[in-house]
């Protein structure tokens, strides 16, 4: 038969207490700070005090004959013992083959927050090797579908629930008060969060905390009617433009001699490497001897986890050279470079901005431009 108690804890000696004997007991007494008289049993060896807790713990044998102790969080000893009468039935149960162990740990984590399951779901984004970005992507999502969905325990991580949420998103409700409207999310962007989320059920059904995927049947958005952000290939005269006015214009907010910031450019273009793959390179990634002669992003850096090595054209060879020689060996030669927003700044204008004319690396009008 379960056990019941209250579990006892050694506290310091309150300041100020006394040590009194009652019945042949020792005890401490003292005024606590509303200045009412309080009493606890000294410890075995009268050093502090022995406080009971202010609920029972529970003391059974489980399916395996093993003494399992859980706290009830009762404060009330028959509402405890009902627990452990419970508890002890279910271990006989589950002995006898009577309970289904899958069914049992499905309960058991549909009663627990969402978020708990989707801060672990983040923790194995990490430790799987995601890069910072990716996981702090996946986590944004996941918390802005709960909270427009009104997500917060596991069974009601359903289909109708993340569209609805989705739909939120695409026509959002004005805001009294609020002169300008909400800008509606493009598809893009609601494909980005739908893939987070259906990532998250997965990885459920994968840690059998759920018996099926409730996000199987969920598809994405076709981005390709919805494109905000029309890109092409940057021309060889635009190319020439970019370079020169960066090259001679050097401002305080973009971390970086305007210089440096055209060969980050030229960089760019000739390898296509990426803004932080960039920042990531030192005075070793280079390879100018080599034939042909190359550029590096460590596997660590590289977005797609492995080790990338770029061509780079004869045209930059020679500049890179000298460029590279006010550099100490094994020193970054870009981490002054500004964020994006700043970067595209860099001509004043929008309309020749990299975001909207990304690099085609080795495409004809860059290398004529390079």
């Amino acid at each position: 038969m379960a056990s019941v108690f209250r579990r006892v804890k050694k506290m310091p000696m309150p300041e100020g207490a006394r040590v009194v004997e009652r019945k042949g007991e020792r005890l401490a007494e003292w005024r606590d700070a509303n200045g009412k008289r309080r009493t606890a049993p000294l410890s075995k060896d009268g050093s502090g005090i022995r406080v009971e807790s202010a609920t029972y713990t529970v003391q059974f044998m489980d399916e395996h004959g093993h003494a399992q102790r859980v706290a009830t969080r009762c404060r009330d000893h028959a509402a405890a013992e009902q627990l452990g009468r419970e508890l002890e039935k279910r271990a006989m149960q589950r002995r006898e083959g009577l309970l289904d162990p899958a069914q049992e740990r499905f309960a058991k984590a549909a009663r627990a927050p969402i978020a708990e399951h989707a801060a672990a779901h983040v923790e194995h984004l990490r430790a799987a090797g995601n890069t910072a970005k990716h996981v702090q992507t996946v986590e944004r999502h996941l918390r802005a579908i709960f909270a427009a969905a009104g997500i917060e325990r596991l069974p009601e991580l359903k289909s109708a629930a993340v569209l609805s949420a989705i739909s939120a998103m695409r026509n959002p409700a004005p805001v009294e008060g609020e002169r300008k409207e909400k800008q509606t999310a493009s598809l893009a962007t609601c494909s980005g969060h739908l893939r987070s989320v259906k990532g998250f059920s997965r990885w459920l059904r994968k840690q059998r905390l759920t018996p099926e995927d409730a996000l199987l049947d969920l598809g994405l958005f076709n981005s390709e009617t919805d494109r905000r952000h029309i890109r092409r290939e940057m021309s060889a005269e635009e190319v020439r433009w970019l370079l020169d006015v960066t090259g001679q214009r050097t401002i305080r907010e973009h971390g970086a001699p305007g210089p440096t910031r055209a060969m980050c450019y030229r960089l760019a273009a000739a390898t296509g490497f990426r803004a932080n793959e960039l920042r990531s390179l030192t005075t070793d990634s280079f390879d100018l001897d080599a034939i042909p002669p190359t550029c590096t992003v460590e596997a660590g850096y590289s977005k797609r986890r492995k080790r990338d090595v770029q061509p780079l054209p004869d045209a930059l060879v020679e500049p890179l050279r000298a460029w590279l020689a006010g550099f100490d060996p094994g020193e970054r030669v870009f981490t002054g470079i500004a964020g994006d927003g700043h970067m595209r700044e860099a001509g004043g204008s929008s309309e020749r901005c990299p975001r909207k004319c990304p690099h085609a690396a080795g495409s004809g009008g860059l290398r004529v431009a390079l």
